[in-house]
């Protein structure tokens, strides 16, 4: 993703730096606005010191993060590096439900030895989405937590020897189906949990990098049969008056 919007997006947003006890850190970026949804409160955190997913910004209706600096490496014990993102999105209008959201993101791995070196890179997304309004009034409904699906392994688990190589890329993707919740959804709260971990023993190496991660909302859902079937009756029946006048 092009950095320029970052620093255009950073130029207009006075960040919120919030420390936390035991060394984690916390970051508020405020809310950012989209073309049909808000995103409200972005806020970051994790037990480092330093960001992990970075400040987004937004196009159209993408919240896009560059993450840097958002990896696991190790050449023996376990290395876990885990980030979570919480935020709401909330439709413009209340006539406008939010249907779907859909997340990707995208990285890459490295997993090296020889002999009988082992090497093992994984990563994961849970995601949990509550309801919080309904046509813009107050009624929360409790979503279920659900995973990403990873390419090229889908539960994002890479180990030697299958998965031996350089910078190898890997992507992922979960569309969440906020209508299977509660329709006529306007406001949500998502709650979400990035994970990389990286072990390697007898002289293997690995490496996990998250580079780039971006949350789309779909604002618009399928009309039911049942509309279609009233637009489709008003067209034949509007069509069948002009065919009338016309005689």
């Amino acid at each position: 993703m092009l950095r320029t919007r970052f620093l255009v997006m950073a130029a207009c947003v006075t960040i919120m730096f919030v420390p936390s006890a035991y060394g984690a850190f916390s970051m508020n970026y405020l809310d950012f606005n989209g073309t049909t949804v808000d995103y409200l409160a972005v806020t970051e955190s994790n037990t480092g010191a330093t960001a992990l997913f970075g400040a987004p910004a937004v196009s159209g209706d993408l919240l896009d993060f560059d993450p840097i600096g958002f990896v696991a490496s190790s050449s023996g014990a376990a290395v876990i590096t885990d980030g979570q993102l919480n935020f709401m999105v909330m439709s413009k209008a209340n006539s406008t439900p939010i249907d779907k959201l859909v997340f990707n993101e995208s990285g890459d791995f490295t997993l090296a030895g020889l002999g009988a070196a082992i090497a093992k890179a994984t990563v994961g997304m849970a995601v949990k989405i509550n309801v919080l309004e309904v046509n813009g009034v107050a009624d929360f409904n409790a979503g279920p937590v659900m995973s990403m699906i990873v390419t090229p392994n889908a539960n994002g688990e890479f180990e030697l020897p299958a998965d031996a190589g350089t910078a190898v890329p890997w992507t992922g993707h979960l569309t969440y189906d906020v209508s299977a919740i509660k329709k006529g959804a306007t406001k949500v709260e998502v709650v979400l949990d990035n994970t990389l971990t990286a072990a390697a023993a007898d002289g293997g190496s690995a490496r996990i990098a998250k580079k780039d991660f971006s949350g789309l909302t779909v604002t618009t859902p399928e009309p039911s049969s049942a509309s279609l079937l009233v637009l489709l009756t008003l067209a034949g029946s509007g069509l069948a008056r002009r065919r009338l006048q016309a005689a």
